[in-house]
């Protein structure tokens, strides 16, 4: 692009390559992250047999429910956001869905996982956890059954 007032030199501006952030409620800026399962990792899985993530359906209360603590991995507090894969069946859901972590050796953090809906056959969420500026996320693989 040729600069105003004649004889400037062309010059390009250089686009910065940046995160996504999306606004939320609270008026803060937050990452925008996909909730792409680790590929080579998995940190809690239904197929070991252990009940916090192989869940039994509740047919009084309508869901199942669960618990996963996640604490920092550094020094510092870390920001993290949290959320079903793409691939969840519908009905999952996690709380909190983003805030922060303690520092690594610090109180573990809790996060509620949740099943709502119908249960007719066995539904499979996998929960991401994500600390954006750290590269780093964890990924639980659930199950429920009626």
């Amino acid at each position: 692009m040729q600069t105003e007032g004649g004889g400037g030199a062309d010059t390009e501006e250089e686009e910065v390559p940046m995160q996504q952030y999306a606004l939320n409620l609270e008026g803060h800026f937050k990452p925008q992250v996909g909730f792409m399962p680790h590929v080579f990792r998995v940190d809690g899985d239904f197929a070991t047999g252990d009940a916090k993530y192989a869940l039994k359906y509740d047919a009084a209360t309508g869901s199942a429910a669960s618990e996963v603590e996640v604490c920092g991995i550094g020094p510092s507090y870390e920001d993290f956001v949290a959320g079903f894969a793409p691939t969840s069946d519908p009905g999952w859901s996690v709380d909190p869905q983003d805030g922060c972590l303690d520092v690594n050796g610090g109180d573990n953090d809790v996060l509620n996982v949740r099943y709502t809906g119908l249960c007719d056959a066995p539904k499979f969420g996998t929960l991401v956890v994500v600390l954006p500026t750290e590269n780093h996320s964890w990924t639980f693989k659930f199950r429920v059954e009626p």
